[in-house]
């Protein structure tokens, strides 16, 4: 019986002297991948600092380090492009006006909480703060992008702390695939550049956007037909009109005044009524509007690249419309005497008609002022597993394609679009189920533009373009959305 007894206690034993092994096992379970994360996330940071991105860093110090009285906007991609703060503080200054003008909008993807948080906690009472979103359904909601918030955050200490508790959970829920995949990409050589304007180096002192190179509307009919803008209620989402009140209530408490402004938007681009459009956005705010739609409606040559984001010139028109509206608010009726752009500044778009002309009797074309339209395929066509599309016909250029010509393609495997197409319509390949590779011959990503559905239910579609250009499109401002789908030739 002793011997039973002294059986069954040994195993007891056993486990106690097992313990601190175990414990130490588990601790060291635990630590290495913290550890393994920290060193990965030590080759990461600062991988975004010369692009687009790293320019929100600068943006938040300045608002840190102004003093005196401050007017700030906030916003998105639209204040980046569409507010010369040098230009117009000193406006505000020969009126009068003791003012500093700072810029706090940088890229739509982030989400416009994000910025509204970064900003709440630095602001001092007397400060004038303009909202100015874009108007879009992104823009205008909730949404949050935690990839792209640890892009534009990474070197700003502390700024996290500045997000509400929803927004630092979904960072945070980033936090390791963004690391991972950034560390793998350092790993193969893939540098995170600028691309084009979309640079840090593209803003001054004051983190104004003055680089030169934006003079152009580039635009395929000065417009970007994939994205127009729609005066419609519906675009505001209800919890985001909630959160912009809260946030002008607590601001107001703090001594902070919250106005409402209108981004500048291309005429050629929008659809429906301002009046009645304005009547119904201020009936859904608690804070007071800065001006109607009138100065933020402006012609197709004061624009870039989108229709929202303005060129060089437009910038100047956009500013002095801005003076009088921000003057008014102060008190001051006077009229704003920053000198306006002698003429507008019109389309100059190089077109590149020459290349592979060898499949043009498989498609059908539809005539145009500027040259002809692709509108849909011959017989042939339709039979035909790879397709180029052509640079001319009938010796004329060739200079788009409809969405329709490849949608519901039984057949199409690849599709080839050379330099002279500018502009990817919305659904384009959509349908076309057996569609594996989309090669672009542009190496400029700022000399084609496309949609956001491009790939839309097509998730294994491959855009190709050549290795020295895929850094510039996975760092391009609009082709970036579509990094996962972007490889390089072999």
């Amino acid at each position: 019986m002793e011997q039973q007894i002294e059986n069954r206690v040994s195993p007891d034993h056993s486990k106690a002297e097992y313990l601190p092994v175990t414990i130490a096992l588990v601790v060291f379970l635990l630590l290495v991948p913290c550890v393994l994360i920290g060193l990965a996330g030590s080759k990461v940071h600062g991988r975004f600092s010369e692009t687009y991105y790293g320019e929100l860093a600068d943006m938040y110090r300045r608002v840190q380090e102004t003093e005196g009285k401050r007017l700030i906007f906030l916003g998105n991609s639209a204040v980046a492009f569409g507010v010369d703060t040098r230009l117009l503080e000193e406006e505000l200054k020969n009126s009068g006006h003791e003012i500093r003008v700072c810029s706090f909008g940088l890229y739509g993807a982030i989400g416009t909480r994000v910025m509204m948080d970064l900003l709440e906690e630095e602001l001092r009472e007397g400060d004038l703060v303009v909202l100015m979103p874009e108007l879009g359904t992104q823009p205008l909601s909730l949404y949050i992008s935690g990839e792209e918030t640890l892009r534009a955050i990474e070197e700003m200490p502390g700024a996290f702390f500045s997000l509400d508790r929803e927004v630092q959970q979904v960072v945070i829920g980033a936090y390791l695939p963004f690391m991972v995949k950034e560390y793998l990409a350092r790993e193969a050589g893939e540098e995170r550049t600028g691309s084009g304007i979309y640079a840090h180096a593209s803003f001054d002192e004051r983190c104004d956007l003055t680089r030169e190179g934006r003079e152009m509307n580039g635009m395929p009919d000065g417009v970007d037909a994939n994205n127009p803008v729609h005066l419609e209620i519906s675009l505001y989402e209800p919890a985001f009109v909630e959160y912009a009140n809260a946030y002008a209530s607590r601001l107001s408490e703090r001594g902070v005044r919250l106005f409402y402004g209108f981004c500048p938007l291309n005429k050629s681009a929008v659809n429906g009524d301002p009046v009645s459009f304005y009547e119904e956005v201020e009936d859904l705010l608690s804070f007071p509007m800065l001006g109607n739609l009138d100065g933020s409606l402006l012609d197709a040559d004061w624009f870039y690249d989108s229709n929202f984001h303005l060129n060089g010139y437009g910038m100047t028109v956009f500013t002095a419309h801005l003076a009088e509206l921000v003057k008014t608010q102060l008190g001051d009726s006077s009229r704003s005497r920053i000198a306006l752009p002698a003429s507008t500044a019109a389309s100059q778009v190089e077109q590149i008609f020459h290349g592979d002309d060898g499949d043009e009797n498989c498609f059908l074309y539809e005539e145009t002022e500027d040259g002809f339209r692709i509108i849909g395929l011959t017989e042939e066509g339709q039979k035909r597993e790879s397709l180029i599309l052509p640079t001319t016909h009938e010796g004329k250029g060739v200079i788009a394609f409809t969405a329709s010509v490849f949608q519901r393609h039984r057949y199409i495997r690849e599709i080839t679009i050379q330099e002279n197409i500018r502009f990817l319509p919305d659904g384009a390949f959509s349908g076309c189920l057996r569609l594996s590779r989309v090669y672009l011959h542009q190496t400029d990503p700022t000399k084609v533009t496309a949609g956001y559905h491009l790939t839309e239910g097509a998730s294994w579609v491959r855009i190709v373009v050549a290795k020295e250009a895929l850094s510039a499109y996975r760092n391009n401002y609009f082709w970036g959305y579509y990094a996962d789908s972007l490889v390089s030739e072999e």
